[in-house]
């Protein structure tokens, strides 16, 4: 899984399978993935993997089949995520012929891509930046019934009353063991390697932590998206000699990011935008302390000074500061750890699944 995305289509449908047909039709998001289209059963889910396009809206060459699927379906809800090209018409198709369509918006695509363009400057990411926000705010109008995360970004979308606030589920028998062998020494952050997440902010606040707790080491997990991004962050390792305190882990395996998050005392994101984070909510149900960044729907999840500490965006002395803080102070750290893990059982997939299939029926 590359991401939240494919990580709440995985989740919803793999909860659904077990009292419903499901089909997954996977749509690739670069031409290293799907070489060869294929159907494939899943853990119960019949899988369609579409060939990589070889240009950005390539993925419209998909469109006729991806209906024919559909029309050999008997009445079938047709679940669209995320925000594209292909969603779009797949959205506008089924609203023309009154076929049942829920669209799960995440994230704000506008506020990510435009992110994206401020950092790269590159013409090409100021195109993809307006092409996305046109495709983002025509779906908006055209979707009946929306789906998004948290009330964050319900009220960036325009508060509308079709949309309905359901947030992306995690698999809490994954973290059902009470007792883990910690190292208190050892915080962890995860997600994908990509200038949105922040891991260099966290790796210049992380060698200030250093100096004050020596022992402190930092394990960075994600898939690589963005390889430049990672070989900047290699850099800055060796920049603030901080190879004996920082390992990078890219493509990380599910196993492996389990086996951190329940031996990890504490759990990092500087991230600059999230509409929710799944990460976060598999860390709290790992009964980890949660010290992120108050942007986006973060602020829905993590409760500051309950469940962890929020800081701003930007401020590394702050993001540094708390971190040694929950470091040095085990019993605050361990108060923070109970209530991280009581407040993750509203993100049962069970749960959120039964909300689902209630949208659906309506």
């Amino acid at each position: 899984m590359k991401g939240g995305v494919e990580a709440s289509v995985y989740g919803l449908a793999k909860t659904l399978a077990t009292t419903h047909n499901v089909t997954i039709i996977a749509l690739p998001r670069k031409a290293s993935e799907f070489a060869n289209p294929h159907w494939q059963l899943v853990e119960g889910m019949k899988v369609r993997y579409l060939q990589a396009p070889k240009w950005l809206m390539g993925g419209i060459i998909h469109l006729p089949f991806i209906l024919r699927i559909l029309y050999q379906l008997d009445k079938p809800v047709v679940h669209i995520h995320g925000t594209g090209l292909v969603q779009f018409l797949l959205l506008l198709w089924m609203r023309m012929f009154r076929i049942n369509a829920v669209w799960t918006l995440h994230g704000i695509t506008e506020k990510e891509t435009l992110h994206k363009y401020r950092l790269s400057g590159k013409f090409v990411d100021l195109v993809r930046h307006y092409f996305y926000t046109i495709l983002e705010k025509s779906s908006l109008c055209i979707g009946k019934k929306i789906i998004v995360d948290t009330e964050y970004v319900k009220q960036e979308a325009g508060n509308a009353a079709k949309i309905k606030v359901i947030p992306q589920g995690i698999f809490l028998e994954t973290f059902s063991e009470t007792q883990y062998v910690r190292d208190k020494h050892l915080v962890v952050s995860i997600g994908v390697f990509t200038a949105r997440k922040g891991h260099d902010r966290t790796l210049k606040s992380f060698a200030e932590v250093v100096e004050q707790c020596p022992d402190a080491r930092l394990v960075i997990a994600g898939a690589m998206l963005d390889a430049s991004y990672y070989h900047h962050l290699q850099e800055l390792i060796e920049m603030h000699h901080l190879q004996e305190s920082v390992t990078l882990l890219p493509d990380a395996g599910r196993e492996q990011i389990i086996a951190l998050l329940q031996t990890a005392s504490l759990f990092v994101l500087h991230s600059q935008e999230e509409s929710q984070g799944i990460a976060i909510c598999e860390a709290m149900a790992c009964g980890l302390p949660i010290i992120a960044t108050r942007v986006g729907g973060i602020t829905y999840i993590v409760r500051d000074k309950i469940d962890g500490i929020l800081t701003v965006f930007g401020n590394m002395p702050h993001f540094a500061q708390a971190i040694t803080y929950l470091l040095k102070n085990r019993d605050i750290r361990l108060s923070m750890a109970q209530e991280a893990k009581a407040a993750s059982l509203q993100f049962n997939w069970q749960t959120i699944a039964r909300e689902i299939v209630n949208l659906y029926r309506h």
